[in-house]
Protein backbone atom coordinates (compact mmCIF):
# COMPACT_ATOMS: atom_id res chain seq x y z
CA UNK A 1 0.00 0.00 0.00
CA UNK A 2 2.78 2.53 0.68
CA UNK A 3 4.42 1.69 -2.40
CA UNK A 4 1.21 2.83 -4.59
CA UNK A 5 0.18 5.53 -2.47
CA UNK A 6 4.16 7.30 -3.46
CA UNK A 7 3.82 5.91 -6.82
CA UNK A 8 0.32 7.84 -7.39
CA UNK A 9 1.58 11.01 -5.09
CA UNK A 10 4.55 11.24 -7.43
CA UNK A 11 2.66 10.67 -11.27
CA UNK A 12 0.14 12.94 -9.85
CA UNK A 13 2.25 15.67 -8.48
CA UNK A 14 4.50 15.40 -12.21
CA UNK A 15 0.94 15.94 -14.14
CA UNK A 16 0.48 18.72 -11.71
CA UNK A 17 3.36 20.26 -13.16
CA UNK A 18 4.02 18.88 -16.12
CA UNK A 19 1.73 17.21 -19.02
CA UNK A 20 4.04 13.95 -20.33
CA UNK A 21 0.94 12.95 -21.99
CA UNK A 22 0.36 16.02 -24.25
CA UNK A 23 2.02 15.81 -27.12
CA UNK A 24 0.00 12.11 -27.66
CA UNK A 25 -3.06 13.17 -27.26
CA UNK A 26 -2.94 15.87 -29.61
CA UNK A 27 -1.28 13.47 -32.74
CA UNK A 28 -4.29 10.84 -31.43
CA UNK A 29 -6.79 14.15 -31.65
CA UNK A 30 -5.70 15.12 -35.21
CA UNK A 31 -5.40 11.32 -36.28
CA UNK A 32 -9.30 11.73 -35.23
CA UNK A 33 -9.93 14.68 -37.29
CA UNK A 34 -8.38 13.13 -40.03
CA UNK A 35 -10.50 10.27 -39.84
CA UNK A 36 -13.78 11.92 -39.56
CA UNK A 37 -12.51 14.01 -42.67
CA UNK A 38 -11.93 10.53 -44.69
CA UNK A 39 -8.53 12.32 -45.08
CA UNK A 40 -6.26 9.27 -46.07
CA UNK A 41 -3.76 8.68 -43.30
CA UNK A 42 -0.34 7.44 -44.21
CA UNK A 43 1.09 7.77 -40.53
CA UNK A 44 -1.65 6.32 -38.68
CA UNK A 45 0.62 2.89 -38.02
CA UNK A 46 3.25 4.47 -36.51
CA UNK A 47 1.54 7.79 -34.29
CA UNK A 48 -0.87 4.34 -32.50
CA UNK A 49 2.39 2.13 -32.22
CA UNK A 50 4.08 4.81 -30.70
CA UNK A 51 1.62 5.69 -28.32
CA UNK A 52 -0.37 2.09 -26.93
CA UNK A 53 2.36 1.53 -24.44
CA UNK A 54 1.29 4.94 -23.06
CA UNK A 55 -2.22 4.03 -23.01
CA UNK A 56 -1.47 0.96 -21.73
CA UNK A 57 0.49 2.40 -19.00
CA UNK A 58 -2.57 4.50 -18.73
CA UNK A 59 -5.31 1.88 -18.68
CA UNK A 60 -2.37 -0.14 -15.89
CA UNK A 61 -2.36 2.85 -13.33
CA UNK A 62 -5.90 3.73 -13.67
CA UNK A 63 -7.12 0.30 -12.57
CA UNK A 64 -4.27 -0.25 -10.16
CA UNK A 65 -5.74 3.55 -8.55
CA UNK A 66 -9.21 2.03 -8.50
CA UNK A 67 -8.03 -0.90 -6.60
CA UNK A 68 -5.52 0.98 -4.04
CA UNK A 69 -8.82 2.65 -3.32
CA UNK A 70 -11.04 0.12 -2.95
CA UNK A 71 -8.36 -1.11 -0.59
CA UNK A 72 -7.66 2.05 1.10
CA UNK A 73 -11.31 2.75 2.22
CA UNK A 74 -10.19 -0.27 5.16
CA UNK A 75 -7.44 1.73 5.40
CA UNK A 76 -8.41 5.50 5.81
CA UNK A 77 -9.99 6.26 9.34
CA UNK A 78 -12.34 8.90 8.18
CA UNK A 79 -13.47 7.03 4.88
CA UNK A 80 -15.22 9.61 3.00
CA UNK A 81 -12.14 11.32 1.20
CA UNK A 82 -11.17 7.87 -0.33
CA UNK A 83 -15.25 7.12 -1.01
CA UNK A 84 -15.47 10.63 -2.65
CA UNK A 85 -12.38 10.38 -4.21
CA UNK A 86 -13.35 6.98 -5.79
CA UNK A 87 -16.68 8.00 -7.14
CA UNK A 88 -14.90 11.03 -8.94
CA UNK A 89 -12.65 8.83 -10.12
CA UNK A 90 -15.19 6.27 -11.75
CA UNK A 91 -17.82 9.28 -12.90
CA UNK A 92 -14.84 11.37 -14.78
CA UNK A 93 -13.56 8.36 -16.45
CA UNK A 94 -17.10 7.43 -17.63
CA UNK A 95 -17.93 11.03 -18.64
CA UNK A 96 -14.58 11.09 -20.49
CA UNK A 97 -15.17 8.31 -22.67
CA UNK A 98 -19.14 9.70 -22.79
CA UNK A 99 -18.16 13.05 -23.96
CA UNK A 100 -16.90 12.25 -27.32
CA UNK A 101 -18.03 15.24 -30.16
CA UNK A 102 -19.27 14.81 -33.41
CA UNK A 103 -16.29 15.29 -35.81
CA UNK A 104 -18.86 14.85 -38.79
CA UNK A 105 -20.03 18.82 -38.65
CA UNK A 106 -16.87 21.00 -38.92
CA UNK A 107 -17.71 23.90 -36.23
CA UNK A 108 -17.33 20.68 -33.77
CA UNK A 109 -13.73 19.69 -34.91
CA UNK A 110 -12.82 24.03 -34.47
CA UNK A 111 -13.89 23.17 -30.92
CA UNK A 112 -12.46 19.98 -30.81
CA UNK A 113 -9.00 21.42 -31.83
CA UNK A 114 -9.35 24.43 -29.74
CA UNK A 115 -10.06 21.83 -26.76
CA UNK A 116 -6.97 19.77 -27.85
CA UNK A 117 -4.50 22.91 -28.10
CA UNK A 118 -5.58 24.49 -24.78
CA UNK A 119 -2.95 24.75 -22.10
CA UNK A 120 -3.52 22.85 -18.54
CA UNK A 121 -7.25 23.96 -17.13
CA UNK A 122 -7.78 25.38 -13.41
CA UNK A 123 -9.64 22.20 -13.13
CA UNK A 124 -7.16 19.90 -14.25
CA UNK A 125 -4.46 21.49 -11.57
CA UNK A 126 -7.28 21.71 -8.75
CA UNK A 127 -7.90 17.83 -9.62
CA UNK A 128 -4.17 16.82 -9.64
CA UNK A 129 -3.76 18.72 -6.43
CA UNK A 130 -6.59 17.46 -5.28
CA UNK A 131 -4.89 14.10 -5.71
CA UNK A 132 -1.83 15.50 -4.10
CA UNK A 133 -3.53 16.22 -1.22
CA UNK A 134 -4.99 12.73 -0.94
CA UNK A 135 -2.25 10.80 -1.41
CA UNK A 136 -0.19 12.68 1.38
CA UNK A 137 -2.53 12.39 3.70
CA UNK A 138 -2.83 8.17 2.97
CA UNK A 139 1.06 8.41 3.36
CA UNK A 140 0.64 10.21 6.82
CA UNK A 141 -2.12 7.43 7.63
CA UNK A 142 -0.09 4.53 6.59
CA UNK A 143 3.40 5.98 8.31
CA UNK A 144 2.07 7.27 11.63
Amino acid sequence: MLFWTIVFFTMNLIFLFKSPLRKANIEIGELNIKKAKGETIDKEYNIETKNILQVILIIFLLLCEIIYLIYAINIDPYKYPTIILLLYLIFSTVLINKNQPDLSIEENIIKYRKKLYKPKTFLNVLTNLTYCCYFGYMFYVLVF
